[in-house]
């Protein structure tokens, strides 16, 4: 069901524009991380391929150690 809602104000007509926009930016940003996150994946997967398992899981933990302390900075 929808409903057609008039905006009865500028401020109404701004906060939704100001909605719609964070909602479009929020969209962009979830296609990113799943784009970004498949990448990984990818990459994650070619590497077990060319070196073998227990390498890329010492690189993956070593990347992770990384991040961790690029937080506590």
């Amino acid at each position: 069901m929808l409903w057609e809602i008039k905006p009865e104000t500028e401020e109404e007509i701004l906060a939704v524009n100001d909605l719609l926009l964070k909602m479009r930016e929020e969209k962009q940003r979830q296609e990113l991380i799943q784009t970004c996150t498949k990448a990984i994946s990818l990459h994650v997967s070619k590497t077990v391929d060319k070196i073998g398992l227990e390498e890329t899981k010492r690189i993956i933990r070593e990347i992770n150690r990384e991040l961790r302390e690029k937080t506590e900075d």
